[in-house]
């Protein structure tokens, strides 16, 4: 079989071509070539002159061919004594090279819960904070990609000869600077979910479990570990923090007397604080576009807890109750996001590579 992996991917394609070449290559080689030969090639006397270095070789071969057993010894001792030379020297392995692409990227990421005008505050700030490096040409931000409260910036640099910092260097370089920057967690590249292959410049660490509390613990513990290990800078955990919510639990009991459904009551949360979802909204015609008409509350509102109270459930009579009447409604903190890998939950800690290849720091960590 192919060599398992993403490594099989580039080598299967590759192996294909390799063994149909040397097959035919075989062929011609076994039949057309002496066919011709005997068909084209007349028998000349010809006698070439040795070169000039066939003298020395003759030499060599016959004292080699007087003293075998030494030319056997001092074979067997290179061949081994290099098999024992690339153990001790470790051999490095890195699955890509990192590239200069004069584009050096960075993630920014802002707590929990944070707004889109302040992610976009903390982005002006990196940004000005590039273009003032002689480096950089240009800067583009894409601001709440996955979430409001995650960025990624790109900064396209001048040609790899008119810098004297390579594009990691760089990185690494303003991603110190960056830490000045309160409330935000800034890092070089775009981090790999589930410890895919990147570009040779960071090394990610993946733990899967099935409980979240576990896995959680154990993605810190690693964490804390690694920033430990010499050649990992900027170690952090991507793991998803907690994200403050507001919760509505049901009281069944008093839901079932009153005629209240859980659906109404979800109905009535969503309407008021993010508004209903977009096939039930009335629609505004403006020419050939058709503007959906969104109807919440106001962001104060939103965030007292007394409003959303007092926000009216219909009953099964056609009557309202307070909501505050069949559910209990408090401040909690969930995850944002959840991420999977064969089923299992799965917590990634990134570093980027200071002076040590993939391979080297596969060999720390673990």
């Amino acid at each position: 079989g192919f060599m398992p992996g993403i490594i099989g991917q580039f080598f299967k394609a590759f192996a294909l071509a390799a063994c149909i070449s040397v097959f035919f290559s075989l062929v011609v080689a076994r039949l057309l070539t002496p066919l011709m030969a005997a068909y084209m090639l007349k028998h000349t006397h010809h006698e070439d002159k040795d070169p000039f270095w066939m003298a020395g070789y003759l030499r060599s071969l016959k004292w080699c061919l007087r003293h075998r057993w030494i030319v056997f010894v001092l074979g067997g001792a290179f061949l081994f004594g290099s098999i024992g030379l690339s153990v001790v020297a470790k051999m490095s392995f890195e699955f890509m090279s990192p590239a200069d692409e004069g584009r050096a990227a960075f993630q920014i990421e802002l707590p929990p819960g944070a707004t889109l005008h302040q992610t976009d505050i903390v982005v002006q700030q990196v940004t000005q904070k590039l273009n003032a490096r002689p480096e950089v040409t240009s800067v583009y931000a894409a601001v709440g990609g996955q979430s409001v409260n995650q960025a990624n910036v790109y900064a396209d640099m001048v040609p790899k000869g008119q810098r004297e910092l390579s594009q990691q260097a760089f990185a690494r370089v303003m991603v110190d600077e960056l830490k000045q920057i309160p409330g935000a967690r800034i890092r070089a590249g775009i981090a790999q979910q589930g410890g895919g292959p990147g570009d040779g410049t960071s090394y990610t660490f993946s733990i899967l479990g099935d409980d979240p509390a576990t896995l959680e613990a154990a993605a810190r513990k690693v964490e804390d570990e690694m920033r430990g290990v010499k050649g990992l800078a900027n170690v952090v955990n991507t793991a998803a923090i907690a994200r403050p919510e507001i919760l509505v639990t049901p009281r069944p009991d008093e839901a079932a007397l009153l005629g209240v459904s859980a659906g109404a009551i979800s109905q009535a949360v969503r309407v008021a604080t993010i508004g209903d979802v977009d096939q039930n909204l009335p629609k505004y015609n403006l020419g050939d576009r058709q503007i959906p008409i969104r109807l919440q509350l106001t962001e104060a509102a939103r965030e007292d807890l007394n409003v959303l109270e007092s926000l009216r459930v219909p009953t099964a009579s056609g009557a309202s109750v307070p909501l505050s009447a069949v559910a209990d409604i408090e401040f909690g903190a969930g995850p944002a996001t959840v991420s999977r890998q064969d089923r299992s939950r799965i917590a990634s800690i990134t570093a980027e590579l200071d002076g040590i290849t993939t391979g080297a720091a596969g060999q720390a960590v673990n």
